[in-house]
């Protein structure tokens, strides 16, 4: 498995704490598209801030079982996974606290089941929100906040975008228009496929 990188208190707060040494926790995570081309993105309304779908892992889950049950609680969304992009750990030297996270691309294969957020996720004002993927980077990238755990989740969503999108980029997938095209005799046409280009 590719390793996405390692993030440490020298790129969060500037300070030279070291490596927490013992796993605390496995998640996994990542990047979802639609059949429009478009990026989910969990909204926090109390933090005003975007992040990556995604979360802890369960006893006896394996990490894609994880990845799918937490976007479909997070977003009701059921997905298939495309690609595994590799792994990333925060090392909360602060907290000693050590995650280590198994990062998806995945799209989405069905309508909306229902969310079924945790009463922590309903706190932080969880929201569901789709964007082009220039919109998502713009958006992750504005991403502002002083709490030390947010700041490890917004760097390392950061990159976890970034290696998502060049992936798609790579490998486009297929999506629906919008709007059916029109014959020349003005009935609807049979919707075609085109392929998500992706903006540098």
């Amino acid at each position: 498995m590719r390793f996405l990188g390692r993030i440490t208190d020298r790129q969060v707060t500037g300070e030279e704490l070291g490596l927490v040494q013992r796993i605390s926790r496995y998640g996994s995570r990542g990047v979802i598209i639609n059949d429009q081309g478009k990026i989910a993105l969990m909204y926090l309304s109390k933090m005003r801030i975007y992040k990556l779908p995604g979360g802890g892992m369960l006893y006896g889950e394996t990490k894609e079982e994880a990845f799918i049950r937490e976007v479909r609680e997070e977003t009701g969304y059921p997905v298939e996974i495309l690609t595994e992009l590799g792994s990333i750990e925060e090392h909360k030297a602060r907290n000693h606290y050590l995650q280590h996270s198994y990062c998806f691309v995945a799209k989405v294969c069905g309508p909306s089941v229902g969310n079924a957020l945790s009463a922590n996720e309903k706190r932080l004002g969880f929201q569901l929100r789709w964007f082009t993927p220039k919109q998502a980077g713009f958006r992750m990238q504005k991403n502002q906040c002083i709490d030390y755990t947010m700041k490890y989740i917004l760097l390392r969503d950061r990159i976890i975008l970034r290696e998502g999108l060049l992936w798609l980029k790579k490998n486009p997938q297929p999506i629906l228009p919008i709007h059916r095209p029109q014959t020349a005799n003005g009935n609807a046409a049979i919707p075609g496929i085109v392929a998500l280009q992706i903006e540098e």
